[in-house]
């Protein structure tokens, strides 16, 4: 696929569908969700067996790939077996002071799968120059492409959304994970492209055959049509209520559109996306002016609120950003109506084993809960509920009327519980961007950390003395969600045209602002005093004046960044063969 040439900045903007489709399309769009789920995974089937077959043809043609393997797997198992025995022990002895003897064999696992680690990258850098095994790879991704093309005949999808699950696809085949499955859960997304692209006044006007706006009527209400088939040459519409709370940019040039739905508890969401391209969204020209650097980091304040990061401008100002005290008790009790239904969950899977436990219960009840007691689903434990309310027999009355009441009071709990976390979460975005904005108009240069935030995921493993978190750290991770606040940085730098630009982390907690000297200290201290020059001060306020006198940009960050929030469905292609040579110098 041709790269993106146009200069021009381009969004997605999202709008509710309030009610989802009307009801003489409602059928005709569930079969098309239906179907894009059973293409998406027929593409992952094909390419699992692609990955399959060539790896197998590697360790083949170049046996040193197989050994290596082995001896990673025996290595990886080591580790595992290790890990289990710390763990047995800390269960035993109820602590988590770990002995020496283990501690010592953790890390020489560890040690060996490292060693295997390295060899079996080297085999495959080896592996990737074997003529044999690249002539193999055409072949296999020879007969990958034919079973695409024979999967996108078969399928009923219409042809923009079965594009956009191409694009997934292929995206995933440049990725080293191997795809999963994905079951049918009633979510998804179905949409159009245009070739070439539509401006505004086609869409709104009705002149495009893809997507239609009404005119909008007061309070934004309008209807919009997608186009989800054909009868020869003539669309099949889909029909939606649209709520069109802001107007398309005019210069909104339209190359994607899609439908996308999600659930939300008992209920379903309905979105509607356009990605255009705008004069309108161009970055304002911003001269220099102040800067200012932030620290991120979580810390829970005396107050109840959470510190996510602290800004140091050159305007003199020091501010903490925080999560105020009440989102986070909104996320508290979403967690708390998590634990009511689980405990009443453990009540209905006994009363359950109960039910089935006795005299005259038909064949149908024993044989669907027969492994009931290792189930941990309430959603399948109230679809036997369900089906028993459906084939009610003699005797049932007392048993029934209790499982029936938990499903109702589970349903209740389950929906309270979606719809407090969705306004949390989505209060908690809100107060960020609206964070991010105003930093962004104050300040035309914004430095932070380059830190990849997927490292503050992983809980620490016994032996370790760093990087690791613990179960509490992990869990104000979560209720703070940092990449979150990077990311609403990143969208208000864009929109107004200042410049975010990325440092390396290392040393700037524990090198003092004011000396230059390092220091030693508990991190759980927030006050600390230089040891060498004897300044008092507060360790992520030293942190964010030692990024924002930093003059080094991160060699992985490439210099300043100025994000223009492009999001472009173009990209360059990548064929199986180029996954196939990136997975072999892994």
């Amino acid at each position: 696929m041709k790269r993106k040439t146009n200069t021009t900045p381009s969004r997605i903007w999202k709008f509710g569908l309030p009610f989802g489709p009307e009801r003489e399309c409602a059928e005709a769009v569930d079969a098309q969700f239906r179907a894009g789920r059973a293409y998406a995974n027929q593409l992952t089937e094909i390419e699992l067996r692609r990955r399959t077959e060539y790896r197998a043809a590697r360790s083949q043609l170049v046996p040193g790939v197989a050994a290596a393997e082995a001896a990673m797997i025996t290595a990886t198992t080591a580790v595992e077996e290790a890990l289990k025995r710390i763990s047995d022990a800390r269960a035993m002895l109820k602590s988590r002071v770990d002995s020496a003897e283990h501690v010592v064999w953790l890390k020489f696992a560890k040690a060996t799968r490292k060693v295997a680690s390295a060899a079996l990258k080297q085999q495959r850098l080896l592996a990737a120059d074997c003529a044999e095994l690249t002539a193999e790879g055409v072949v296999i991704n020879a007969r990958a492409v034919e079973a695409v093309k024979a999967a996108r005949a078969a399928t009923t999808v219409y042809w923009g959304t079965g594009g956009m699950i191409d694009q997934a696809a292929s995206a995933q085949r440049a990725s080293k994970t191997d795809p999963v499955f994905r079951r049918w859960n009633g979510e998804g997304r179905i949409g159009v492209h245009m070739q070439p692209v539509v401006n505004r006044d086609a869409i709104v006007g009705g002149a495009c055959t893809m997507v239609r706006v009404s005119q909008p009527c007061p309070r934004g209400r309008c209807v919009l049509s997608l186009r989800i088939g054909s009868e020869g040459r003539a669309p099949i519409w889909a029909t939606f209520k649209m709520v069109l709370h802001r107007p398309l940019p005019p210069s909104a040039m339209i190359n994607d559109a899609w439908v996308q739905r999600s659930r939300i508890g008992t209920r379903w969401r309905w979105e509607v996306c356009f990605s255009m391209r705008a004069e309108e969204f161009v970055s304002p020209a911003r001269l220099p002016s102040h800067a200012c650097g932030i620290d991120v980091g979580w810390r829970k304040l005396p107050s109840g609120d959470t510190r996510a990061a602290v800004l140091v401008g050159t305007d003199g100002i020091v501010e903490e950003i925080t999560v105020p005290k009440v989102i986070l008790d909104k996320l508290d009790h979403v967690e708390s109506l998590r634990s009511i239904r689980d405990r009443n969950f453990d009540a209905a899977n006994i009363a359950m084993q109960s039910a089935v436990a006795r005299e005259g219960v038909p064949d149908w009840l024993r044989e669907a809960t027969e492994h009931l007691p290792l189930w941990k689903s309430t959603a399948r434990l109230s679809d036997v509920v369900w089906r028993w309310g459906k084939q009610r027999y003699a005797g049932d009355d007392v048993d029934f009327a209790v499982l029936e009441g938990w499903r109702k009071q589970d349903r209740h709990l389950l929906q309270w519980e979606a719809s407090e976390r969705d306004r949390a979460l989505g209060r908690r975005r809100e107060h960020y961007r609206v964070t991010a904005a105003r930093i962004a108009e104050r300040y035309s240069t914004i430095k932070i950390e380059d830190l990849d935030l997927r490292d503050f995921q992983r809980l620490s493993e016994p032996g370790e003395d760093k990087h690791g978190q613990e179960k509490p750290q992990r869990g104000q991770r979560t209720r703070v969600a940092l990449s979150e606040f990077v990311a609403a940085l990143k969208l208000a730098a864009a929109n107004h045209g200042a410049a975010l630009v990325k440092v390396p982390a290392p040393q700037t907690t524990s090198r003092c602002h004011v000396c230059g000297g390092p220091c030693e200290f508990d991190r759980a201290e927030l006050i600390h005093a230089c040891e060498h020059c004897g300044a008092e001060w507060d360790q992520d306020e030293n942190a964010a004046r030692n990024i924002l006198a930093s003059t080094d940009v991160s060699p992985k960050a490439g210099g300043s960044l100025v994000d223009n929030g492009s999001r472009e469905n173009d990209s360059g292609s990548s064929d199986t063969a180029a996954a196939d040579a990136r997975e072999a110098a892994e």
